[in-house]
C-alpha cells in the first residue's frame, strides 16, 4: 500500500470552511479514484496546522491519480483556505497493525 501525506496550514478564520471542503468535495472525489484505500484529515485548531493522508492500494494507483491532474484539481481546491501552498510527500506503508 502506499500513502501520499500533504501538509497544509488553514487560515485561522477559514479552518470550518476547510474542513467542510475537504468532507463535502475532496473525499468523495478520492473515493472516485482507482486504488483508493481510504483518507484521513489531522487538524490542530490551536496551530491552524493540517495532514492529510490518502492510502493506495499500488504505487501505480498513487501516480496514476497525480498524473491524471487529480491530485491538482483537490489541493487547487484549497487555495483560498490555506496560508502557503500544500507539501505533498509520497511513502510506502510498511507496517500496519
Amino acid at each position: 500500500m502506499y500513502a501520499r501525506v500533504t501538509s497544509m496550514q488553514f487560515e485561522s478564520a477559514k479552518f470550518d470552511q476547510a474542513i467542510k471542503l475537504f468532507r463535502e468535495s475532496i473525499v468523495p472525489a478520492a473515493q472516485e479514484q482507482n486504488g483508493y484505500r481510504g483518507l484521513f484529515l489531522m487538524t490542530d485548531r490551536k496551530t491552524g496546522k493540517a495532514m492529510a493522508l490518502a492510502l493506495w492500494a499500488t504505487e501505480k494507483d498513487a501516480h496514476d491519480n497525480e498524473h491524471s491532474g487529480y491530485y491538482q484539481e483537490q489541493t487547487d481546491k484549497l487555495l483560498d483556505y490555506v496560508t502557503s501552498p500544500p507539501v505533498r510527500e509520497e511513502y510506502r506503508l510498511t507496517v500496519r497493525a
